[in-house]
């Protein structure tokens, strides 16, 4: 009884979050992305492993004159777990062993644009 209570009251709280303005703007959960910008694609792949042990890695390309590329990871409640700068290596690996297990999101910002947002699940 009180499991079923407390996942109704975590979904609750989830579909509330997810539907507040910090994530209603740009929540994207397709499997690739890609936003056109200046005429050039930027692409975006899922994070994986999803669900993660130790590091998380994505593909990503950004077109040349592309400045100010970054990934910000949250937790459930919108804080900010990490901040990483998307350079051209159309790769970045990020370590989730200072994550406790849960579930998390990142957002992909170009600039001031959010260009979308997925989460991700770290399990220990």
């Amino acid at each position: 009884m009180k499991k079923s209570i407390l996942l109704t009251t975590f979904l609750s709280f989830f579909i509330l979050l997810c539907s507040s303005n910090l994530f209603a703007q740009s929540i994207d959960y397709s499997s690739n992305k890609d936003i056109a910008i200046a005429n050039d694609l930027i692409t975006v792949s899922n994070i994986y492993p999803n669900p993660s042990t130790n590091f998380v890695n994505f593909d990503y390309y950004l077109p040349p004159e592309t400045s100010h590329a970054k990934i910000v990871i949250h937790n459930i409640l919108g804080s900010i777990m990490g901040q990483y700068e998307l350079k051209q290596d159309n790769q970045i690996r990020i370590s989730v062993n200072d994550l406790k297990s849960g579930i998390y999101f990142y957002t992909i910002t170009v600039g001031n644009q959010n260009l979308t947002t997925k989460k991700f699940i770290v399990r220990r």
